[in-house]
C-alpha cells in the first residue's frame, strides 16, 4: 500500500495489484452479506458510507475505497446495545443479577466483519444440515 500525504485521499490499491471493478463489487456483496445477517441494514449502509466519505478525503470514492470501507464498518452491537457488557438473569430492585462481557462484540459496544463471522462460526457450530 502507499502512504498517504498530509490531504491526500487514501490509496488503498497496492501497487502492481489492481482489481476489476467486478472483483471489487464481488467483495464489496460478500461483506454486505455478512453484514447484513447481523446489523441493521440501514445502519450498516450509513456506517459505511460515512466511513468511505472519510477515506476519499473530500475525493473521488473509489470502488476500492468502497470495499475497505465495508471491511472496517462498525455498527452498535445488538446484544449489549453499545454498552460492551451483557445482561440476562432477573432484574432486583433495578440491578440486573448476572452480568459479563459481551461476547458478540468482545466488549467493545461495537460490532466489525471480524466479529460478524466469529460469530456466525460460533452461533452456528450445533446446527446439522
Amino acid at each position: 500500500m502507499q502512504t498517504q500525504k498530509h490531504g491526500e485521499a487514501m490509496r488503498v490499491e497496492a501497487p502492481g495489484k489492481r482489481r476489476t471493478k467486478a472483483q471489487l463489487r464481488a467483495e464489496y456483496r460478500k461483506h454486505q452479506q455478512i453484514a447484513y445477517q447481523w446489523a441493521n441494514h440501514d445502519e450498516w449502509n450509513e456506517a459505511v458510507e460515512h466511513l468511505a466519505k472519510k477515506l476519499a478525503k473530500g475525493g473521488k470514492i473509489t470502488p476500492a475505497i468502497w470495499v475497505e470501507a465495508a471491511k472496517r464498518a462498525t455498527v452498535e452491537c445488538d446484544r449489549c446495545r453499545g454498552t460492551g457488557e451483557y445482561v440476562w438473569g432477573a432484574i432486583v430492585n433495578g440491578r440486573a443479577t448476572k452480568k459479563g462481557v459481551c461476547f458478540a462484540c468482545e466488549g467493545k459496544g461495537r460490532q466489525n466483519q471480524g466479529d460478524f463471522i466469529r460469530n456466525r462460526t460460533y452461533w452456528n457450530h450445533v446446527k446439522v444440515v
